[in-house]
This record gives C-alpha cells, sequence and structure tokens, in this order.
C-alpha cells in the first residue's frame, strides 16, 4: 500500500516538472515573439506604414498571440494520459502563468 502511494508521489513530482518545463518553454518563446513584434513594428514605422496599418497589424497579431496561448495549454493538458489531466492546477494561459509564477517565485 506505501509502495502504490510512493508510485503516485513521484508520478506526480514528474508530471509537475515536466509541466513547469513546458511552461517555462512558452514564456520563452512568447519572450521572443514580443521581441520579433518590435522589430516587426520599426520596420512598419521606417517605412511609414500608417497608423490604421500598424495598429490592424498589431489587432491580428495580439489575437493570434492569445489563440496560441490558449492553444498551448489546452495541448498540454490534451496530450497527457487522461487520468493526470484532472492534476493539471490550470486550464488557460493567464492560470498557466500564475501557477508558473508561483512555482518559480517570480
Amino acid at each position: 500500500m506505501i509502495t502504490r502511494f510512493l508510485e503516485y508521489v513521484h508520478l506526480y513530482r514528474l508530471l509537475d516538472a515536466m509541466i513547469t518545463s513546458l511552461l517555462i518553454m512558452s514564456v520563452s518563446m512568447i519572450e521572443s515573439f514580443s521581441f520579433l513584434q518590435e522589430i516587426k513594428l520599426k520596420a512598419m514605422r521606417e517605412a511609414n506604414f500608417t497608423d490604421k496599418q500598424i495598429n490592424e497589424f498589431m489587432t491580428v497579431w495580439d489575437n493570434e498571440m492569445d489563440m496560441w496561448k490558449n492553444l498551448s495549454i489546452s495541448k498540454i493538458i490534451n496530450n497527457l494520459p487522461a487520468r493526470f489531466q484532472s492534476y493539471v492546477p490550470f486550464t488557460n494561459w493567464k492560470e498557466a502563468v500564475d501557477y508558473l509564477s508561483k512555482k518559480t517565485g517570480g
């Protein structure tokens, strides 16, 4: 009985470490995307794009990033074995980032 319990504790810790690593990687990708966005905006300004064109680009970009963020979270959850999915303490990007902040102290 105690062995089974320890197996579950070990599996939970492994799952937690894996999820934390995936979230760190996802946040790092978002940071890289944001850097690319700034480069794109600078190039658009230098090419004399209108404010309307830049705002349209930003709207599309923001929508795409929001979709990517939440899709990445659903992929993390849905690709786990069904019996482990309920152990994931978040269901969307904001909850995931909050979870990661608590885990990493930042």
